[in-house]
């Protein structure tokens, strides 16, 4: 049998205070569409299987020098 659970969704607050990543840091990727997520009323939520995938792959948005770029 092949059983499909549902997606954990967390606020960006409640990421932050996992000591993840800042705050707002988090606000700033939602703003710019980079996090799995969505707007429900003013907050936004995040799936957290998918964030924790990003962060692992090395050629995610997360991972690059973002200083290099300027």
């Amino acid at each position: 049998m092949n059983e499909t659970f549902p997606a954990k969704f967390m606020s960006l607050r409640a990421i932050a205070q996992t000591g993840l990543l800042p705050e707002s840091v988090l606000r700033r990727f939602a703003k710019q569409k980079k996090l799995p997520g969505f707007y429900t009323g003013r907050k936004y939520l995040v799936n957290t299987d998918l964030l924790t995938a990003m962060l692992e792959d090395p050629t995610s948005i997360f991972n690059q020098d973002h200083r290099e770029a300027h």
